[in-house]
């Protein structure tokens, strides 16, 4: 535990015959008026990730010590207990062994993999909005999937351009070229519904043995929402366009999107009546989110993709893939930026 001054934030003391009292050794403020510094562990971490450092180092200097942030927070758990982790990887593969390792070193993975995707863009013009969203806490995450997309699709086609403008003087993210067309990019971290957060802290907080069932709220309109929302970027663009979506921080995947896409499925059963024989047909009300709008040339299709770390910390992508203009076999090539 380190402690410092509050008035010269030394750390160094000396004893002072005179008073009878250990003091700060640069301006002789008296030992019982020192600080716990919290921000020390996190600092000394955060020299093990150096292109973070240099992009941000002065901003988490300043705001190290509030830890409703999730990267300072992540930096604030300092850097994991390796032979503890060495001893639970000892105990086989199982899923209970990933679930410890992962408890014990995710803030670490989650770190690791921002420094490489950073490392990748730090020389990319126009980076300022992604570090932007980072130090916000409310707009973290949509920061860290924002620079993980750009420099994955920087590995894959070898050269993207980090906010272009659009004809309507939006910006999207960035834009990557494909077979020798440029396709542009909009990326969306949604955060979890209110709804689905409050079912999912009472259920987080049961501690009764018993089984608890809880009702979920229905997230089709959430579902729109979004994507719609992302949607207006590529409007009367008259450019190719793709969202991708980071469904890792909330309740829906890329099966809902696809649903919504399509309009809300039903079961219709038939019976004859002579014989009483039945069968079933799967049909759909016409409720897709895009149905009638007009610019639908303009969207190409959409990616949503979820992130883990296997048990050496590397990060595994689970990917949905939903052609909508572009042909699947295009989708496809997309989608192995997360390959």
């Amino acid at each position: 535990m380190v402690y410092r001054c509050p008035n010269c934030k030394g750390s160094e003391i000396r004893y002072d015959y005179s008073s009878k009292m250990a003091i700060c050794r640069k301006c002789g403020e008296p030992l019982r008026n020192f600080q716990r510094d919290v921000g020390v562990r996190g600092l000394d971490y955060l020299g093990k990730f150096p292109t973070m450092k240099v992009l941000l180092g002065k901003w988490i200097e300043k705001q190290i010590s509030k830890e409703q942030h999730p990267l300072l927070r992540y930096l604030l758990k300092g850097e994991p207990d390796w032979n503890k982790i060495n001893g639970v990887k000892n105990q086989g593969k199982g899923a209970d062994v990933h679930i410890k390792v992962d408890g014990l070193q995710n803030h670490h993975n989650h770190l690791v993999n921002l420094e490489k995707c950073l490392s990748a863009l730090r020389d990319e013009p126009r980076i300022s909005k992604f570090l932007k969203h980072l130090k916000n806490p409310n707009s973290f995450w949509q920061g860290y999937a924002e620079v993980e997309c750009t420099a994955l699709f920087k590995r894959k086609f070898g050269k993207v351009a980090i906010e272009p403008h659009l004809s309507t003087c939006k910006n999207v993210d960035y834009n990557f070229s494909l077979e020798k067309k440029l396709i542009f990019v909009e990326v969306a971290a949604p955060k979890m519904g209110q709804k689905f957060e409050d079912v999912f802290l009472k259920h987080v907080r049961n501690t009764k043995k018993t089984v608890a069932f809880f009702d979920l709220p229905d997230s089709r309109d959430r579902v729109k929402d979004a994507i719609l929302h992302q949607f207006l970027h590529f409007t009367n663009s008259g450019v190719p366009g793709l969202i991708i979506y980071d469904v890792s921080k909330c309740e829906f995947d890329g099966k809902d999107v696809s649903e919504r896409l399509k309009g809300t499925s039903f079961l219709v059963v038939y019976t004859r009546k002579d014989t009483g024989e039945s069968a079933s047909q799967v049909k759909r009300d016409p409720d897709s989110v895009l149905i009638n709008d007009p610019e639908i040339e303009n969207l190409g299709g959409i990616i949503c993709y979820k992130r883990d770390f296997d048990l050496e910390g590397r990060p595994v992508y689970t990917v949905n893939i939903i052609g909508i203009v572009f042909p699947i076999e295009t989708m496809r090539e997309v989608g192995q930026a997360f390959v």
